[in-house]
């Protein structure tokens, strides 16, 4: 008897989903059946005493969650999964907007590239959704676009299989999301005989052709984006250096080529000689930086040299000896373009030197990254081995990056960061730009061949710099000192 009491007894029944708690009195048998429906998407949580939607899987499971709720708590069950489907819809709206492309993944993602697109190209990035943190991922396009080419997708073809892909992924794309993606895949395309170069991200531009490349076309591209490169190999009684060819183009398709920034006018080059034009649509950095004075004044070869590098395009390499004042025609370079400006330099001492000029010379508080210090600015002076550990950071930040004597440095190092760094404009300042293990073609094919060179004694000549004077200073040795100098 008591049994049969206990259970036409009602029982609460509730569920939370996200900010809202949905109750209701029920027989137990209606219990037992419900709890069933929403062990789906809930977790039972023993102190509230009531089941817990997770918001994720109320949206993956969104159908499902309409009806179990529906059933047990009427239109108020219903109206609380369409609340969350609304809000996902509307935040996924507002991000598109902003040209970010955000994701709730399947539990289980089945398509294999789909699985690789997702491991390769999306980070985490929860966000608040009706009170509750819900597990959103944000996928690069642009990453994603670079994938697609790599793994054989041709150009015409990436719309189509990127939104399938995207659908694996998940299934409840928006129609802003749909348009993000078919707006960024047509960006590549140009209009008539149009070279399209784009943004990849930190892996370079992207180079897309309106036709694929002859082989003899494609030879002369080879030929203009490479160079001889030497590498160091340890060898029985020193080190030799082995001569190999370092190309700068990636080809990922058979119109499609990705390439370093600094390569861009490269391509502009040969699709001239080819009869096409470019379509630069690469996002320069270009935000203007305050400069607050200008407290110095340029000797003349100073300002020849700056002339030099100015009809070079604002890109190339200033041959000037010690104590010529390179520093002086880079900071004038820099209080004339008013870009933002990476500054990099072989030591802790010169990166601080830099920036207790910059702040005489220029009125500007320029950041370090150097010996600790980690501080990023609109001029920032970073050593280069510090600017290689930050290039993820870095490298879209600056419209000028000056090397200072880039020379002395190992040339995997330079190249890290010359071939990631996405500026229009770059100058090296060197007194010998020649280097011990021949790479010197490798600063000046990124940065710029040499502009303007003079030497030390064309300075003495020109009055700048005083001549060197030789003293010859007698001293007496000790009588263990005098042997061991005559022999």
């Amino acid at each position: 008897m008591r049994r049969a009491e206990g259970r036409r007894r009602k029982l609460r029944f509730a569920v939370r989903v996200g900010d809202v708690l949905l109750t209701r009195d029920l027989a137990w048998s209606d219990v037992v059946r419900l709890k069933e429906l929403v062990k789906e998407f809930c977790r039972w949580d023993p102190q509230e005493k009531c089941w817990v939607a997770r918001v994720d899987d109320v949206l993956r499971y969104a159908n499902l969650a309409a009806g179990a709720l529906s059933e047990a708590f009427g239109d108020e069950g219903e109206e609380a999964v369409r609340r969350i489907v609304e809000l996902d819809r509307e935040l996924r709206e507002r991000e598109a907007e902003r040209g970010v492309l955000l994701v709730l993944p399947e539990s289980f993602v089945r398509d294999y590239r789909a699985y690789r697109l997702l491991r390769r190209c999306a980070r985490p990035s929860p966000r608040r959704l009706a009170g509750a943190e819900v597990r959103y991922y944000t996928i690069n396009p642009e990453e994603a676009v670079r994938r697609l080419l790599e793994w054989g997708v041709e150009p015409e073809e990436l719309e189509e299989v990127l939104l399938d892909l995207l659908q694996e992924i998940d299934p409840s794309l928006t129609g802003g999301q749909i348009r993000l993606v078919e707006r960024l895949v047509r960006e590549l395309e140009g209009s008539g005989d149009a070279v399209v170069v784009r943004d990849c991200g930190p892996s370079g531009a992207l180079v897309v052709f309106p036709r694929p490349l002859a082989e003899a076309e494609r030879a002369r591209l080879e030929e203009l984006c490479s160079l001889d490169y030497y590498q160091q190999r340890v060898v029985e009684g020193g080190v030799e250096l082995v001569p190999t060819r370092l190309s700068l183009v990636k080809p990922l398709s058979s119109r499609a080529f990705l390439a370093p920034y600094f390569a861009v006018r490269l391509v502009e080059e040969f699709a001239r000689e080819v009869g096409l034009r470019v379509e630069d649509r690469v996002k320069w950095p270009e935000e203007q930086i305050e400069v607050v004075k200008r407290g110095f004044r340029l000797y003349r070869f100073q300002e020849e040299a700056l002339e030099a590098w100015r009809r070079a395009g604002m890109r190339g390499t200033i041959v000037m000896p010690t104590g010529a004042g390179k520093t002086f025609v880079a900071m004038a370079a820099i209080a004339e373009l008013r870009l933002p400006t990476l500054i990099c330099v072989t030591t802790v001492e010169l990166a601080r030197q830099w920036a207790r000029r910059l702040r005489e010379c220029l009125g500007i508080e320029a950041g370090v990254l150097a010996g600790g210090e980690k501080r990023v600015r609109g001029v920032t002076v970073a050593t280069y081995h510090s600017a290689a550990r930050s290039l993820g950071e870095l490298y879209d930040k600056f419209g000028l990056v000056v090397y200072d004597e880039g020379h002395h440095l190992p040339a995997e190092t330079f190249k890290e960061i010359a071939f990631r760094v996405k500026a229009r404009y770059t100058m090296v300042l060197s007194a010998t730009p020649e280097r011990a293990d021949g790479n010197e073609l490798l600063i000046f094919k990124a940065a710029g061949e040499p502009v303007y060179v003079t030497s030390y004694l064309d300075l003495v000549l020109r009055g700048i710099l005083a001549p060197l004077k030789l003293e010859k200073v007698y001293v007496e040795l000790e009588g263990d000192e005098e042997a061991e100098y005559a022999s």
